[in-house]
Parts: structure tokens; sequence; C-alpha cells
């Protein structure tokens, strides 16, 4: 069976993707709750509070670095001490900046005031919540706990623990159905050097972007997942090794060929892609595939970087 990926995965953007602080998809797992009373709370979404729960049920509630803040972020040192406000009237809520050194940002957007709905992000520091406003706000609570357990934060990507449990079962699939299945190793060459030149908030915007490519890059069935740092994995569902090779190619030369803009600045960088391809007739651990793909990364940045590798027991180069 031919596996077809998105033509034009690559043609629907600009040449260049602009990134933002903190940008993110906005999901609508939790716009779907509706009815009256509704009640509204934050949930951290990352740092030491990660998945810690607000309720916002009185008319102020305080946040920054001093001390009897309601919510207190004291080792963020991008975090005023006194930062910002949610101001409760008649069951609507505001966001407001009380002149933050780095501001707050609804959306990426930097705001002075803004109204706040169900699945807003706000962005104070280095910290990310979710605002939920819903008349089901435990129910919402336990989906974004789920979320939260098998998402990444950054990017929101699948991550890695989610990755090992859903390999094991295609792995166990492409036995019994005896179907192909390709695992992509994808790894930002030199991102230590972004980092070091741009800082780290850069840095994090163009593993934000990088992740929004590969999303653009699968079908629907097909998985995308963090593994950690600046490493994805791409799990091809029924793609033998043509397909996965030009699903390879495609990534690696769209990175190199748009480069990513963060505020003022252009950063340009590079991958290095280790595929695996399994034979419906191996029977694989998922450890196993993950080292195999893994080794023909490392093949791939040994001869150059910004290249893809194929495992073989002996893997080489693609030219």
């Amino acid at each position: 069976m031919s596996t077809k990926f998105p033509d034009d995965a690559f043609d629907r953007e600009d040449e260049k993707t602009t990134l933002h602080e903190g940008e993110g998809p906005v999901d609508d797992a939790t716009r779907r709750l509706t009815g009256a009373p509704k009640m509204a709370c934050l949930v951290a979404l990352n740092g030491e509070l990660r998945g810690t729960r607000f309720d916002v049920d009185r008319p102020l509630l305080s946040i920054g670095r001093a001390r009897g803040m309601d919510i207190r972020l004291a080792g963020d040192d991008f975090v005023s001490r006194h930062h910002a406000d949610i101001v409760a009237t008649d069951g609507r809520y505001e966001l407001r900046d009380l002149e933050s050194t780095n501001g707050t940002y609804v959306n990426s957007k930097r705001v002075e005031l803004s109204a706040l709905s169900d699945g807003d992000r706000l962005h104070i520091g280095t910290n990310v919540f979710k605002f939920l406003h819903t008349s089901d706000l435990e129910n919402a609570w336990l989906d974004e706990m789920y979320r939260l357990a098998t998402r990444d934060p950054l990017t929101d990507l699948f991550n890695k623990h989610y990755l090992l449990e859903q390999l094991d079962a295609k792995l166990s699939a492409v036995s019994r159905y005896e179907e192909p299945l390709a695992v992509l190793m994808v790894d930002v060459d030199h991102f230590k050097k972004v980092n070091d030149t741009h800082g780290h908030v850069a840095g994090d915007a163009v593993l934000r972007g990088i992740a929004h490519r590969l999303m653009q890059a699968v079908r629907q069935e097909d998985l995308v997942c963090r593994f950690g740092g600046e490493e994805f994995v791409l799990v091809a569902l029924k793609a033998n090794a043509e397909a996965a090779s030009v699903l390879a190619e495609r990534v690696r030369s769209d990175i190199e060929r748009r480069p990513f803009e963060f505020r003022t600045t252009t950063v340009q960088v590079t991958v290095s892609v280790g595929v695996c391809v399994l034979d419906p007739a191996e029977r694989l651990t998922t450890e196993t595939v993950l080292r195999r793909a893994d080794e023909a990364m490392y093949h791939a940045k040994e001869a150059g970087r910004n290249r893809v590798a194929r495992w073989s027991p002996a893997p080489s180069p693609q030219p």
C-alpha cells in the first residue's frame, strides 16, 4: 500500500516563520463544556507549579513575586513583585497588567487589559497558565491534568512517556497486520549555539516553530512527539523505506530553507534525521526501534549534519 504525505506541507507558509514568546496552539478541549453557573480557575502548565489549580473565586486575584500574592511566583526573576491581577465582575474576568517590567501576555499577545475566555493561555514571566471557565470545572480540570500528563508543555506535542506507550501498541499492530512502520529521530544541529547566541527564550521559540513544521508534515494518523531537549520523534504508519526517506528529506530541507523570525532576529537552524523502517516480519521492541533511529541520526551528525541517514547494519547517509 502506497503512503502519501501532504504535498503542500511546506508550501502553506511564507519563506520565514515568525515566532512569538510562549507561542503555542490554544486547544479546544475545554471549550466544549457549557451551562450555568460557570466557575473559573487557572492551571499552571509548566515550572514548579505545573498541574496546580488556582480557583478564581474572589473579586481580585493577585499575581507576582511579592509576599501575600494569591499566586506567588517567587522564583521567577522575569516576574515583577506586583505583576498582574485577575478582576472578576458579574461572571466576567479580565487580566490586568500592573505596569510589569517584562509584560503580561494572553495567547502570545502582550496586553495591558484583556478579557479572558475559556481556554486562553496566560504568560507571566516564564510561567504559563491556562484559564478555564466552565460549568463543569472539575471535569475540565481533570481533562487538563490528562493533557499535562501526555503533552510537552513547551511545544504542545505528545511527550516521551506517551510515545513509549503508543509505540508499544503500534509495534504489535505491525506484526499483526503485516504493515510497515517508520520511526524518524529529528535532532536540531548545534542547538546550544542558538541558546548561547540568541538566548533561551529565542531557543524555546525555535523549538515551538520546529514542532509546528513537523505537525504540518505528517498525516492525521501519524504521531509527533518531543523526545527531550532538541530531539523529536515522528512515527509514520504504513510508511515503507521510500516514503519514510521522502518524509525525512522534506523535513530536513524545509527547516534548512526557511529560517525562523524571532523579534528582530533571524534564526537559521538545520536538523539531522535518523530513519528506522520496520519490516513487518521483524519483531522488535520499542527500545530497539528507538535505538536504531538514534544510531542513524548520530551517523548523520558524524557525516556532517544537516542530512538524513537510514538505519542498516552499517547506515549510510543519503546523497
